[in-house]
């Protein structure tokens, strides 16, 4: 059986990168009328302009990336199924390490949740600044891989038949 791929929604990478822009602009400038606030405010401001300049910057950069990308964000195979799908993807998941698959929603967003046998499976195939953020998911939800599904140009339904095609072990 071939491998079945899902590529990104790229009006979705659009919208989100425009959003990102406009928080970038507002915290350069919040930084910028700063130093002409009040004594109270100025260094709110400054803070809540760094803040947003670097955070909504680095989602910019993030989007910018993904929507010039033209890998698939997920690939379904005989192997498992390989996560390019976000900053910390999981890479190639194994069906005999998956345990279980759920459709999740997490804060207002539906999320492909793919739960290991091994808890740190994928966890350990981090280190530094990509572990801390994995770390941080796990906090959200036990699963060990969290897609978000309205990055990805597939219905969830289409999504899991193609999986159940693969997957003999789940």
């Amino acid at each position: 059986m071939n491998e079945f791929y899902v590529y990104a929604r790229k009006g979705r990478m659009v919208l989100l990168g425009l959003g990102a822009l406009i928080f970038v602009l507002v915290g350069i400038l919040f930084f910028v009328l700063a130093p002409e606030a009040e004594a109270g405010e100025r260094g709110m401001l400054t803070v809540i302009g760094i803040v947003s300049i670097v955070f909504f910057g680095f989602c910019l950069v993030l989007y910018l990336k993904k929507l010039f990308d033209r890998s698939p964000m997920l690939i379904i195979s005989k192997e498992g199924i390989t996560d390019q799908a976000t900053y910390t993807p999981a890479g190639l998941i194994r069906w005999e390490d998956i345990k279980d698959i759920q459709a999740l929603r997490m804060f207002n967003q539906d999320y492909l949740c793919i739960f290991t046998h091994d808890p740190d499976l994928i966890m350990r195939r981090y280190t530094g600044f990509q572990r801390m953020l994995v770390k941080m998911n796990k906090g959200l939800s036990p699963a060990q891989a969290h897609i978000p599904l309205k990055m990805l140009k597939c219905s969830l339904p289409a999504l899991m038949e193609e999986i159940n095609k693969r997957a003999s072990s789940l």
